[in-house]
């Protein structure tokens, strides 16, 4: 009898906190409320309250959460494989949803431009990511392709690779972008080295880097509007990197 009290209590606390959500939106929840409700799909039934406090806790913040590796997730008491797989999938699906509205046909004609299109590429990366963006002659975006997943703090490029997605769409321009994770937007001697190599392979397929944009979680830096770094994009260099 009180099994069944206490799920009656609980399911009446779901149908409270939809109606919030229909009402007010999920913006006027607090954190492990919203993560409270997001929970519901994973937990049919049950009181999530507790667990969203435990997580959080655990984790240090809702995006703490988010983050978290499946693995590390399955070790925390209350989580199965089920919930485990459902908090794990949601930084791929929000980078999904990102990139499913900013399809085809946006003008990408300046560094603010560019900067909010491919920031939602990388939320809640815990591992550096690079993309090659290519646009057409009006900087108009035609592909966002990734380049390459590389470790906590590396990521290495292939020239083929780069080509192969040049091949895919007849554009003028590209964009590189990989981000940092170690929350500092800042170019490596080996993003500038980078940045040469790939930039002179484009050249040589008649294509024109743009910029390489470095992201952390919350901000991003140009390497062309860099004054330090500037002179990778109007200068010549040859594959070995050096000035011709």
């Amino acid at each position: 009898m009180a099994a069944s009290r206490d799920g009656n209590l609980h399911a009446k606390h779901r149908e409270r906190m939809r109606e919030r959500v229909l009402r007010d939106g999920i913006d006027g929840l607090a954190d492990h409320e919203a993560l409270e409700f997001f929970l519901f799909g994973a937990k049919p039934r049950g009181d999530t309250n507790e667990l969203s406090h435990k997580l959080i806790n655990r984790f240090g913040s809702l995006a703490g959460v988010f983050d978290a590796d499946y693995g590390t997730l399955l070790q925390t008491e209350g989580i199965g494989p089920i919930t485990a797989a459902h908090l794990y999938a949601f930084t791929g699906l929000y980078r999904k949803y990102h990139r499913s509205r900013a399809k085809g046909g946006n003008l990408l004609d300046s560094v603010v431009k560019l900067g909010n299109y491919l920031h939602g590429y990388f939320k809640g990366r815990t591992y550096e990511t690079a993309y090659l963006l290519t646009l057409d002659a009006r900087h108009c975006d035609l592909l966002c392709v990734e380049l390459a997943k590389g470790s906590f703090n590396k990521v290495e490029i292939s020239p083929k690779k780069v080509i192969d997605i040049i091949s895919r769409r007849q554009c003028k321009y590209a964009v590189l972008a990989h981000n940092h994770t170690s929350d500092i937007a800042i170019a490596s001697a080996d993003d500038i080295e980078t940045t040469m190599r790939i930039r002179e392979i484009l050249h040589c397929c008649g294509v024109e880097l743009r910029d390489h944009l470095i992201f952390e979680e919350n901000d991003f830096m140009s390497m062309r509007e860099s004054f330090e770094y500037s002179y990778i994009f109007t200068k010549q260099f040859t594959l070995e990197g050096r000035r011709d």
